[in-house]
């Protein structure tokens, strides 16, 4: 009888530590941890170059060596936002803070100064806009705050210009027939 008993125990111990280890669960058994202090001498280089870094260990025993690389990488878009886009950021600006004088500019090309008038001009306030400022912009005679974007137009409503404010009294944009870039600078009143 304790024959009986001592296999049906041992039947059961299996049927319950079977499941375990088919999903490589441990218990603990048959592991075993050997640790050994060693006092030895040793010297450490170490060689970054751009964005790896290969470390090497020597001891009077034995030798190690460690190669590891990272690398960076900064994606950088330029890109323009559809026509009913809200560019401005989260504070309000005003036309009044908008009158003066502005350089235009296109990215490394022409600048010239224009004035953006507080006069009502059909619509939206009078621009004079002089001849030599880049391409496209001698026919803008009219400026209007469109939600938050700034735009030059002529009185038929044609756009030529979309700025955003980008902070510090400039305005970051494009130019709408072809996306080239542009800015504005504030230049007083």
């Amino acid at each position: 009888m304790a024959a009986v008993l001592a296999r049906t125990c041992l039947l059961a111990l299996c049927c319950l530590a079977l499941p375990a280890l088919a999903q490589d669960a441990s218990f603990g058994f048959g592991q075993q941890t050997t640790r050994t202090d060693q006092t030895t001498q040793s010297s450490s280089t170490e060689i970054q170059n751009s964005g790896s870094m290969t470390t090497q260990t020597t001891t009077s025993d034995s030798s190690q060596s460690e190669s590891r690389s990272e690398s960076k990488g900064i994606d950088v878009g330029f890109g323009f936002r559809d026509n009913n886009h809200d560019w401005r950021d989260d504070r309000d600006v005003r036309d009044s803070d908008l009158f003066g004088s502005w350089t235009l500019g296109q990215e490394n090309g022409s600048t010239c100064t224009i004035e953006l008038k507080n006069m009502a001009w059909f619509g939206g306030y009078s621009a004079y806009v002089p001849a030599g400022c880049p391409d496209g912009f001698f026919s803008a005679n009219r400026w209007v705050l469109s939600g938050n974007q700034l735009l030059l137009t002529d009185t038929s409503n044609t756009v030529f210009g979309r700025f955003r404010a980008s902070g510090g009294g400039r305005w970051t944009g494009y130019r709408e027939s072809d996306g080239a870039r542009l800015y504005l600078n504030f230049k007083g009143r």
